[in-house]
């Protein structure tokens, strides 16, 4: 008995022919098929939904059972299966590098993981990729020429989104898409204090490793510790500090790469395709490369990832003056028109929320802007 699982995002015969050859690895093989919040978790949520994919992978005369996986990895379905193989498309996370998710597991079963091969030139992002470029194209209609409105990508179809730092003096924040808190400040208890409520509620969170951080922090946690216990208190992602390369993306835990160091920024394709997002912290990446080609480097960024189809969460800066000031300036909201023009997927807010004496009030101001730019 086999057990694959994955998104199956606007099947392609790519995926029919990996799932062929898994297949002739067993006599039955069962599919796990991401919901669409757990597939959000790690990548970005399907163009299609979990019901129709589902029926799609279901109806493939050799696929013999389909189940849905609603947690990135496939554990919990491993120990109710019990299957004999574990068969995975390679992820650049671990592919020969980092242990598989599930391989312990398959371990204690007395099973096997058998990592398959991808086939080259077919993916769902290329597809995407196509249809935007074949949505621009003009075409002739009755000898005129009709211009076809650019398709927009699912990255695209969602609007700037909010990602707020929680500490201990901010309050709960309402309709908040995703919360932040830094590793390098406070104890554990408290880290699990702040980010509670929105854990209870389903919503996205992630925790800073520092990662070797020269920067100034207030408590002494090693790297492996903080994870652990974000790991523990189940957040959604870990925020790996100063990725310079896919290689430091080792953690078997959904990883955000913040590129903020020019390693990072030259190394930012095999990268992008490694982790489940990108943080880009542009005052980092400023001291890194300069600030003049920060605009640049941002965009070329945000269109790298946008390819490998993961989210981009856009820091710094975006309403720092508000900390002293009831009203943005207006280069701020240049700025935040600006990450939604880029195509940013998340903006955060680091000190407004933080440490500022109004940060419930900077975060609707955020709201505000994200809506109306």
């Amino acid at each position: 008995m086999v057990y694959t699982y994955g998104v199956w995002d606007l099947l392609h015969v790519g995926h029919i022919r990996m799932l062929q050859e898994i297949k002739a690895l067993g006599d039955k093989l069962i599919v796990g098929v991401y919901t669409d919040d757990a597939a959000e978790g790690f990548k970005r949520r399907p163009v299609i939904p979990q019901d129709q994919r589902f029926e799609l992978i279901s109806s493939l005369k050799f696929v013999d059972e389909v189940v849905y996986q609603d947690e990135f990895r496939p554990d919990k379905n491993l120990w109710k299966i019990r299957p004999h193989i574990l068969a995975k498309g390679p992820g650049a996370a671990w592919d020969g590098k980092e242990d598989p998710p599930g391989l312990e597991v398959m371990r204690q079963l007395g099973g096997e993981v058998i990592l398959m091969k991808y086939h080259d030139g077919i993916s769902t992002s290329m597809i995407i990729e196509k249809c935007k470029a074949m949505g621009s194209e003009k075409k002739e209609t009755h000898g005129a020429i009709a211009h076809i409105a650019p398709i927009q990508s699912p990255l695209e179809l969602h609007p700037l989104r909010l990602c707020a730092t929680i500490s201990p003096i901010t309050p709960h924040l309402k309709d908040i898409e995703m919360a932040r808190a830094n590793g390098a400040f406070g104890t554990f208890e408290q880290m699990t204090r702040n980010l509670d409520p929105y854990l209870r509620n389903s919503i996205r969170t992630f925790v800073d490793i520092p990662n070797g951080r020269t920067k100034p922090r207030t408590n002494s946690y090693t790297d492996d510790e903080i994870i652990q216990h974000a790991k523990a208190i189940g957040v959604t992602f870990i925020a790996l500090s100063y990725v310079g390369s896919a290689r430091d993306l080792r953690h078997d835990y959904p990883t955000i790469a913040k590129i903020e160091t020019a390693e990072g920024f030259k190394n930012i394709k095999e990268i992008a395709a490694a982790a489940q997002m990108i943080l880009i912290d542009r005052r980092d990446l400023a001291s890194a490369i300069g600030i003049m080609n920060v605009p640049g480097a941002v965009r070329s960024i945000i269109d790298t990832a946008h390819e490998a189809g993961k989210e981009v969460i856009l820091a710094s800066e975006f309403l720092f003056s508000m900390l002293n000031s009831l009203e943005p300036t207006l280069a701020e909201v240049e700025n935040v028109r600006r990450a939604k023009e880029l195509g940013a997927d998340y903006l955060v807010l680091a000190e407004e929320t933080a440490i500022s004496k109004n940060p419930a009030y900077i975060f609707q101001v955020a709201r505000d802007l994200c809506n109306g730019c």
